[in-house]
Protein backbone atom coordinates (compact mmCIF):
# COMPACT_ATOMS: atom_id res chain seq x y z
CA UNK A 1 0.00 0.00 0.00
CA UNK A 2 2.93 2.33 0.68
CA UNK A 3 4.21 2.04 -2.90
CA UNK A 4 0.72 2.72 -4.26
CA UNK A 5 0.43 5.78 -2.03
CA UNK A 6 3.79 7.17 -3.21
CA UNK A 7 2.81 6.72 -6.86
CA UNK A 8 -0.64 8.23 -6.25
CA UNK A 9 0.80 11.27 -4.48
CA UNK A 10 3.31 11.84 -7.26
CA UNK A 11 0.77 11.59 -10.07
CA UNK A 12 -1.72 13.95 -8.42
CA UNK A 13 0.36 16.82 -9.80
CA UNK A 14 0.44 17.68 -13.48
CA UNK A 15 4.22 18.11 -13.55
CA UNK A 16 4.64 14.37 -12.93
CA UNK A 17 3.35 13.83 -16.45
CA UNK A 18 5.97 16.10 -18.12
CA UNK A 19 8.55 13.36 -18.63
CA UNK A 20 5.84 11.09 -20.06
CA UNK A 21 4.80 13.82 -22.47
CA UNK A 22 8.36 14.56 -23.62
CA UNK A 23 9.05 10.84 -24.03
CA UNK A 24 5.86 10.42 -26.01
CA UNK A 25 6.87 13.31 -28.29
CA UNK A 26 10.24 11.63 -28.96
CA UNK A 27 8.58 8.29 -29.67
CA UNK A 28 5.94 9.85 -31.93
CA UNK A 29 8.58 11.86 -33.80
CA UNK A 30 10.68 8.71 -34.32
CA UNK A 31 7.72 6.73 -35.63
CA UNK A 32 6.66 9.61 -37.89
CA UNK A 33 10.19 9.89 -39.34
CA UNK A 34 10.30 6.11 -39.82
CA UNK A 35 7.05 6.30 -41.78
CA UNK A 36 8.53 9.01 -44.03
CA UNK A 37 12.04 7.68 -44.60
CA UNK A 38 11.91 3.99 -43.56
CA UNK A 39 14.94 4.63 -41.32
CA UNK A 40 14.62 4.31 -37.57
CA UNK A 41 16.35 6.93 -35.45
CA UNK A 42 17.37 4.61 -32.67
CA UNK A 43 18.78 7.37 -30.46
CA UNK A 44 15.48 9.28 -30.39
CA UNK A 45 13.52 6.09 -29.77
CA UNK A 46 15.73 5.08 -26.83
CA UNK A 47 15.59 8.59 -25.31
CA UNK A 48 11.80 8.63 -25.73
CA UNK A 49 11.36 5.25 -24.07
CA UNK A 50 13.68 6.19 -21.21
CA UNK A 51 11.85 9.47 -20.58
CA UNK A 52 8.46 7.78 -20.82
CA UNK A 53 9.36 5.00 -18.37
CA UNK A 54 11.80 6.77 -16.02
CA UNK A 55 9.35 8.35 -13.56
CA UNK A 56 7.17 5.33 -12.72
CA UNK A 57 10.13 2.94 -12.56
CA UNK A 58 12.19 5.25 -10.34
CA UNK A 59 9.19 5.87 -8.07
CA UNK A 60 8.51 2.17 -7.69
CA UNK A 61 12.08 1.15 -6.91
CA UNK A 62 12.70 4.18 -4.67
CA UNK A 63 9.58 3.50 -2.60
CA UNK A 64 10.38 -0.21 -2.42
CA UNK A 65 13.90 0.56 -1.20
CA UNK A 66 12.64 2.99 1.47
CA UNK A 67 10.07 0.48 2.71
CA UNK A 68 12.59 -2.35 3.00
CA UNK A 69 15.30 -0.43 4.88
CA UNK A 70 15.81 -2.13 8.27
CA UNK A 71 15.78 1.13 10.24
CA UNK A 72 12.85 2.58 8.28
CA UNK A 73 9.87 3.81 10.28
CA UNK A 74 7.72 3.41 7.19
CA UNK A 75 7.27 -0.31 7.75
CA UNK A 76 6.42 -0.02 11.47
CA UNK A 77 2.94 -0.82 12.70
CA UNK A 78 1.30 2.48 13.67
CA UNK A 79 -1.57 3.25 16.01
CA UNK A 80 -3.48 6.48 15.35
CA UNK A 81 -5.60 8.01 18.11
CA UNK A 82 -7.99 10.81 17.16
CA UNK A 83 -9.34 13.10 19.87
CA UNK A 84 -11.02 16.49 19.59
CA UNK A 85 -7.80 18.15 20.82
CA UNK A 86 -5.06 16.24 19.00
CA UNK A 87 -3.87 13.43 16.78
CA UNK A 88 -1.54 10.87 18.38
CA UNK A 89 0.59 8.45 16.39
CA UNK A 90 2.40 5.65 18.18
CA UNK A 91 4.90 3.41 16.42
CA UNK A 92 7.29 0.75 17.64
CA UNK A 93 10.11 3.31 18.03
CA UNK A 94 8.33 6.64 18.46
CA UNK A 95 5.31 8.53 19.76
CA UNK A 96 4.05 11.74 18.18
CA UNK A 97 1.27 14.07 19.31
CA UNK A 98 0.03 16.96 17.19
CA UNK A 99 -2.71 19.43 17.96
CA UNK A 100 -5.16 20.01 15.14
CA UNK A 101 -4.27 23.68 14.94
CA UNK A 102 -0.66 22.82 14.02
CA UNK A 103 -1.58 20.47 11.16
CA UNK A 104 -1.69 21.81 7.60
CA UNK A 105 -4.70 19.95 6.16
CA UNK A 106 -6.41 16.59 5.77
CA UNK A 107 -7.25 15.15 2.34
CA UNK A 108 -9.48 12.13 1.91
CA UNK A 109 -9.16 10.12 -1.28
CA UNK A 110 -10.85 6.93 -2.41
CA UNK A 111 -8.29 4.71 -0.64
CA UNK A 112 -6.41 6.92 1.82
CA UNK A 113 -6.68 9.64 4.37
CA UNK A 114 -3.71 11.99 4.00
CA UNK A 115 -2.89 14.00 7.12
CA UNK A 116 -0.50 16.77 6.12
CA UNK A 117 1.87 18.05 8.80
CA UNK A 118 3.04 20.72 6.37
CA UNK A 119 2.70 21.42 2.65
CA UNK A 120 5.06 18.61 1.61
CA UNK A 121 4.80 15.92 4.30
CA UNK A 122 1.78 13.72 4.95
CA UNK A 123 0.92 10.75 7.09
CA UNK A 124 -0.81 8.20 4.85
CA UNK A 125 -3.57 6.30 6.57
CA UNK A 126 -5.23 3.50 4.53
CA UNK A 127 -9.00 3.78 4.72
CA UNK A 128 -9.23 0.00 4.80
CA UNK A 129 -7.59 0.11 8.25
CA UNK A 130 -10.07 2.65 9.66
CA UNK A 131 -13.32 1.80 7.88
CA UNK A 132 -15.29 1.20 11.11
CA UNK A 133 -14.05 4.42 12.74
CA UNK A 134 -14.23 6.60 9.60
CA UNK A 135 -17.48 8.46 10.43
CA UNK A 136 -16.15 9.39 13.90
CA UNK A 137 -12.79 10.48 12.46
CA UNK A 138 -14.56 12.66 9.89
CA UNK A 139 -16.64 14.23 12.68
CA UNK A 140 -13.54 14.99 14.78
CA UNK A 141 -11.71 16.49 11.80
CA UNK A 142 -14.78 18.55 10.90
CA UNK A 143 -14.93 19.99 14.42
CA UNK A 144 -11.20 20.75 14.50
CA UNK A 145 -11.40 23.61 12.02
CA UNK A 146 -8.54 22.25 9.89
CA UNK A 147 -8.71 22.35 6.06
CA UNK A 148 -10.46 19.15 4.99
CA UNK A 149 -10.89 18.01 1.38
CA UNK A 150 -12.85 14.98 0.25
Amino acid sequence: QYIRAVIYLNYRRFRAYHTHLIGLIFITYTLFMFELSSEIELFNLVIGLLLFLFNPISLYFGARKMYRLPQSRISEALTYTFTSEQLSIKGETFTSEMTWSKLYKVVETKNWMLIYQNKGMANVLPKSAISAELPEIRRIIGLSGIKYKK
